[in-house]
């Protein structure tokens, strides 16, 4: 006779129960909740709020304000295939052959500089960094220079791979007076058994 007991620890190892929405929903049945979830708030994707300063005209004494950025890990599979979902004429993209983060959502208005500003100072400074080893620079960034907010993208490389064992990764980054820090748990970036970055 199975007790209660008995039942809520089957029903607690239950790797279907205790997977991730985007692992017990298969693909290409995600919906567009859980595309934005995997989008914006997943082991993959960060929002996080930026303080800044920045003068409207010459002369004027500095404004203070906050952006709200999302890092994503763009190069991992589920982001992928969230993106390819969200905007169906971009296609399946393969896997690139470095690690692809993107920040996006920084005011257009407050970069009077342009997007080739951006993209200089963003690629100058972009790291990532796992402790006990040597952080590895951004090699390419790219902002498209249109939309009211910007997007940059930053190419890291790949060797060595990163692994789940290595435990923490951080990305940071600075432009300007923009200046962003988010860590990245490696061990929950786990997708179909793999590491998916």
């Amino acid at each position: 006779m199975m007790t209660r007991r008995t039942l809520l620890t089957c029903l607690t190892a239950s790797p279907l129960l205790n997977a991730a929405a985007w692992e017990r929903r298969p693909y290409p049945e995600w919906d567009a909740s859980l595309r934005d979830k995997l989008l914006t708030d997943s082991p993959w994707a960060r929002q996080v709020s930026v303080r800044y300063e920045f003068v409207l005209a010459v002369g004027d004494a500095p404004a203070h304000t906050e952006a709200e950025l999302t890092i994503r890990w763009a190069s991992a599979l589920p982001i992928r295939r969230a993106m390819a979902q969200e905007w169906p004429a971009e296609g399946d993209k393969p896997e690139p052959a470095e690690y692809i983060i993107t920040v996006s959502g920084f005011p257009q208005n407050t970069t009077p500089r342009g997007a080739r500003w951006l993209e200089a100072q963003i690629l100058d400074s972009a790291y990532l960094t796992v402790k006990g080893q040597r952080s590895r620079k951004a090699t390419a960034a790219y902002v498209p220079p249109h939309g009211t907010h910007l997007t940059a993208e930053l190419r890291f490389p790949k060797d060595p791979l990163l692994h789940e064992d290595d435990g923490t990764v951080e990305f940071t980054a600075q432009a300007g007076n923009f200046r962003i820090a988010q860590k990245f748990a490696l061990r929950k970036m786990i997708y179909e058994g793999q590491l998916a970055l």
